[in-house]
């Protein structure tokens, strides 16, 4: 407990999207070091491991959800060069690397573009979107069936939908070490680097009392998806949900 409140309670308070966009805003200058860093860089293959199994072609008009600095899109454009990506985030600071960074790869806004904007109130026209994707964004958003029925929303009919998100791993060896890392280097080391000691203390909070893939796809099942397929990454650490907005 701390200040009187469970760690289940200080996880579901910080998912108002104004403490989200708050929280990520403050670590974002340092946002991708940790990242790269503190995952040894497999996060980055994570990214491209979704946008090749959810199948992005040229010509798709995809949609980055919880963008963060736009890592997952970057992969996307390089899967499929010809496709264009809209970024989506809470937090301006974030957006603004990822700009600065698209603009670095000699991108364009018409091959990524960026919207401040929140999950739960797209601002775009229904069946817009070919694709839609949210890498490690999903288990911050305060109503995920919500989330999922304005995602369904937008996209087209038999649009995909991709949701990379950290798990628990199931094997005992595998589980041990993870949580060690998980629960003790990771906040020491993220907090002393960004400087925000409470926001690498939520990650694994967050993780830990999130909703498993099995249920969380139920959830997208009764907004209108099918489940194409979960898939599990590196033991189980992090996971892969597709589903498919149903063809009228």
């Amino acid at each position: 407990m701390a200040n009187g409140k469970t760690e289940e309670q200080i996880t579901r308070f910080d998912k108002h999207p104004g403490k989200i966009g708050q929280m990520f805003n403050r670590i974002a200058p340092t946002y991708d070091f940790l990242n790269h860093f503190l995952s040894a860089g497999i996060d980055l293959k994570w990214r491209k491991m979704t946008v090749r199994d959810m199948g992005i072609r040229n010509k798709d008009l995809v949609l980055d959800l919880a963008c963060g600095t736009g890592d997952l899109g970057f992969a996307a454009l390089e899967k499929a060069s010809q496709c264009r990506v809209v970024g989506v985030d809470l937090a301006l600071k974030m957006l603004e690397i990822a700009l600065e960074k698209s603009q670095k790869k000699g991108l364009t806004t018409s091959d990524y573009s960026f919207i401040s904007g929140d999950i739960l109130q797209l601002p775009f026209k229904s069946c817009t979107f070919d694709k839609a994707m949210i890498a490690f964004g999903i288990r911050n958003v305060m109503d995920t069936t919500r989330a999922f029925s304005e995602i369904h929303r937008v996209l087209k009919p038999g649009g995909i939908l991709a949701i990379l998100e950290f798990s628990m791993p199931e094997r005992p060896l595998i589980k041990d070490l993870y949580l060690i890392y998980f629960r003790k280097i990771l906040p020491f080391v993220g907090g002393m680097v960004s400087g925000d000691p409470e926001a690498y203390r939520y990650l694994p909070s967050s993780v830990n009392s999130f909703t498993p893939p099995e249920v969380l796809s139920l959830e997208m099942q009764k907004v209108g998806f099918s489940i194409k397929n979960i898939k599990r990454y590196t033991g189980g650490i992090s996971y892969l949900i597709l589903g498919e907005k149903q063809r009228t």
